[in-house]
């Protein structure tokens, strides 16, 4: 679970564990990656509105285009894009500054 507040004053948007410029975990337990993909579908709709993700982990990410280049990364893997890597029944899927780690099949 996570919470995403937005500063619509300072167009800035803190996103707490759902976001940040690492591997994105849509694979541990108690994970639910429709519920994940579903939450960047709605963030991705606020791209225009914000400048700077405040992230919970890492450093900040400048530009609210990153949220829907997270959402077209969750739909991408949604339609079967195949992973990078896959160690331990976990597939990595490498987006640039991020990546999403999801459970295998």
């Amino acid at each position: 679970d996570a919470l995403c507040l937005l500063d619509a004053e300072a167009r800035i948007l803190f996103t707490g564990d759902t976001l940040y410029p690492a591997p994105l975990y849509a694979h541990v337990g108690g994970a639910d990656f429709d519920a994940y993909r579903q939450s960047m579908a709605r963030l991705a709709t606020l791209a225009d509105r914000v400048d700077l993700l405040a992230t919970g982990h890492n450093e900040p990410v400048r530009g609210g285009n990153r949220l829907v280049e997270v959402h077209e990364a969750f739909e991408a893997v949604a339609a079967g894009a195949p992973p990078d890597g896959e160690q331990d029944g976990v597939r990595r899927h490498d987006f640039g500054w991020f990546s999403l780690l999801t459970a295998a099949p």
